[in-house]
C-alpha cells in the first residue's frame, strides 16, 4: 500500500500539469541574464520552478549561458526600464521585426508582490512563475493574456495561492496554441 500512494500522487500531478497530454516535449534553450544580482539560491529556485511549469506547455527547458547558442533571452532587472511600463507589470516582453525578441522581469516588483505573502510563497517560486509568464509570451509569440493560469494579465491573491501550491500552469488553449505553432514550423 505504501508504494501506491506516491505513484497515484505522481500520476495525478502529471495530469494536472497537462504533461499527460504531451506526446513529445520540445527542447527550448533559454538564456537568463541576471542584471539584478538575484542571489544564486533564489535564481536556482526560479529556474527550477519555471522548468516545472513549462512542462505543462510540453517544453523541456535547456538553460544556457552560451552567447553563441540561439536561445530565448530573459533579463532580470531591478526595476522597470521606462515610464511606459504600467504600475502592476512584473515584466515586459519585447517583440522586434528581426525576431530578436526578449523578455524582462522587474525584481523589485516581484519582491513587492511576494512580501505580503512571504509566509505562503518563497521569492524563488514566485520569480519562477513570473519568468515562466514572460517565456510564455515569447513561446506563444503574443502579448495577449489568458483568463486563467500562468498567462493571466496580473497575479492576484488567487494566482499567488495556486503558485504556492504549484498549480499555476499553462491552460489547455495555451498548450494547443503552442503545439500548433510548433507543427506549423515543420
Amino acid at each position: 500500500m505504501r508504494l501506491k500512494i506516491p505513484l497515484l500522487f505522481c500520476f495525478c500531478l502529471s495530469l494536472h500539469l497537462g504533461a499527460a497530454e504531451c506526446n513529445v516535449f520540445r527542447p527550448v534553450p533559454i538564456r537568463l541574464i541576471n542584471e539584478a544580482a538575484v542571489p544564486a539560491n533564489v535564481a536556482i529556485a526560479a529556474r527550477r520552478e519555471a522548468a516545472y511549469i513549462l512542462k505543462s506547455l510540453c517544453v523541456d527547458v535547456e538553460w544556457t549561458a552560451d552567447l553563441s547558442t540561439k536561445a530565448l533571452e530573459i533579463h532580470i532587472t531591478d526595476a522597470p526600464i521606462g515610464p511606459e511600463i504600467t504600475n502592476r507589470s512584473l515584466g515586459v516582453t519585447f517583440f522586434k521585426a528581426n525576431r530578436d525578441n526578449r523578455g524582462t522581469i522587474f525584481l523589485s516588483r516581484v519582491r513587492a508582490l511576494q512580501a505580503p505573502y512571504a509566509s505562503r510563497i518563497e521569492l524563488g517560486r514566485l520569480l519562477g512563475c513570473v519568468l515562466t509568464h514572460e517565456i510564455g509570451h515569447l513561446l506563444l509569440n503574443t502579448k495577449a493574456h489568458s483568463p486563467e493560469g500562468i498567462m493571466v494579465a496580473h497575479f492576484g491573491k488567487a494566482e499567488i495561492e495556486r503558485a504556492a501550491q504549484r498549480r499555476l500552469t499553462f491552460i489547455r488553449p495555451d498548450r494547443e496554441k503552442f503545439l500548433g505553432r510548433q507543427l506549423a514550423r515543420f
